[in-house]
C-alpha cells in the first residue's frame, strides 16, 4: 500500500510539474498515470493534453484524455518477468556450458600430456630396448661376416643381405623413435628439432621443404615448444599426403613478445566443399589437437588456403624472460 501511495504522489508531482510548463509553453504533453477509475480502484491510464489554437497561433483550449492502459501495463509486467525468468535460465545454461568448456579443455589439456608422455615413452623403448637388440643381432651378423670364408657363396650373401636389413632397421627404428618425441627437443631445443625435422621431412618426402629461423633463437618452455614442434609435424603431413606441391617453406621468429611460425606451401589448396573446417572445430583430430594446443597456451591459429596454396599461421605469447632475451639478441 505505501508503494502505490509512493506513486500516486509521484505520479501528481510529474503531472503538475507537467501541465505547468505545457500552460506556459503552449505544448501538449502525455505521460502514464495510476488514477482512480469510477469502481474506486487504481488502474492506470495514459494521460494526454493537447492545445487547441486560434488563427493567430494562440491557445484557446485544452483538449484532454484518458486512456485506461492497465491491461496493457499488465501484459508489459507480465512481459518483462518472462524475458528476466529467461535471462535468468540462460545465464545458467551459460554459466554450465562454460564450467562444461574448462572441464573439457583441462581433460584435453590432461589427455594431450598423456599422449605426450606416452610419446616419450613408446620412444624411449624404441631408442633403448629395440635398438640394443637390433645392435645385438648386429654384432652377431658381424661376427658371422668374420668367418664368411667357410660358408656356401648362397649363406654368405645372405648373411650380407641380412646385415644390410638390420642397418635399414636400425635407421627406421631410429627415425621413428625421433618422430614420437625428437630427444632434440628436449636436449638442445626447439630450434635444433625443427631443423632436424624438416631436412628429414624434405629427404623423406622429396619435397624441397625449407626453414627460415634465426640462428639464436632462445629457449622457449617445454610446452611451447613441444606445441610449436608437433604444429609443424601436423602440417607438413598434411602438405605431404593432401597438398600435392613441389615446395613448401616453414618461417619461425619472435616480434612484439610473440612467437610467429608461419608454413606455407604451393600446392592445390583445400577443397572448397572442405574449407569450412578452418573456421569450425570440424576439422580432423590432427587439426583440432594443434587448435587445442595452441589456445591453451594463449595463441592462435589461422589458416589460409586457395588454389595456389595453403598458408598456416601460429602466434603464440611468450614471456618477458625470453621477450627480453630475443630482442637483447636482435
Amino acid at each position: 500500500m505505501g508503494g502505490r501511495k509512493y506513486t500516486i504522489l509521484n505520479t501528481q508531482t510529474r503531472i503538475l510539474r507537467k501541465s505547468t510548463r505545457s500552460l506556459k509553453s503552449g505544448r501538449g504533453w502525455e505521460d502514464t498515470c495510476l488514477l482512480r477509475a469510477r469502481d474506486g480502484a487504481y488502474r492506470w491510464f495514459l494521460c494526454r493534453a493537447v492545445p487547441i489554437h486560434d488563427e493567430s497561433g494562440e491557445v484557446v483550449r485544452w483538449f484532454g484524455s484518458n486512456t485506461d492502459i492497465t491491461e496493457q501495463k499488465q501484459i508489459e509486467a507480465d512481459l518483462q518477468k518472462v524475458r528476466q525468468e529467461l535471462e535468468l535460465r540462460v545465464q545458467d545454461r551459460t554459466s554450465d556450458l562454460q564450467l562444461a568448456n574448462e572441464e573439457l579443455r583441462q581433460l584435453s589439456s590432461r589427455l594431450q600430456q598423456m599422449q605426450d608422455e606416452e610419446r616419450r615413452r613408446l620412444a624411449r623403448g624404441l631408442h633403448d630396448s629395440v635398438g640394443q637388440l637390433i645392435a645385438a643381432i648386429a654384432m652377431n651378423i658381424a661376427v658371422i661376416k668374420t668367418e664368411a670364408n667357410k660358408l656356401s657363396p648362397a649363406v654368405a650373401k645372405r648373411v650380407d643381405d641380412n646385415d644390410r636389413t638390420i642397418e635399414q632397421l636400425s635407421t627406421e627404428i631410429r627415425t621413428i623413435s625421433h618422430l614420437l618425441h625428437p630427444p632434440l627437443l628436449d636436449e638442445v631445443g626447439l630450434a635444433s628439432a625443427l631443423r632436424w625435422y624438416v631436412d628429414g621431412f624434405a629427404e623423406r618426402s622429396k619435397i624441397a621443404a625449407t626453414l627460415d629461423m634465426p640462428d639464436d633463437l632462445e629457449r622457449f618452455p617445454a610446452d611451447m615448444e613441444i606445441a610449436v614442434f608437433r604444429a609443424v609435424q601436423e602440417c607438413l603431413t598434411n602438405v605431404h599426403r593432401h597438398s600435392g606441391c613441389r615446395s613448401c617453406a616453414v618461417k619461425v621468429f619472435t616480434e612484439r613478445n610473440q612467437l610467429h611460425v608461419e608454413v606455407r606451401d604451393d600446392g592445390k589448396g583445400i577443397p572448397k566443399n572442405k574449407r569450412s573446417v578452418l573456421t569450425s572445430s570440424a576439422g580432423g583430430v590432427g587439426l583440432r589437437g594443434m587448435q587445442e594446443r595452441i589456445r591453451q597456451l594463449g595463441g592462435t591459429l589461422i589458416i589460409n588456403s586457395s588454389e595456389q596454396g595453403t598458408q598456416v599461421l601460429v602466434t603464440l605469447p611468450i614471456g618477458e624472460a625470453n621477450a627480453s632475451r630475443n630482442q637483447g639478441a636482435a
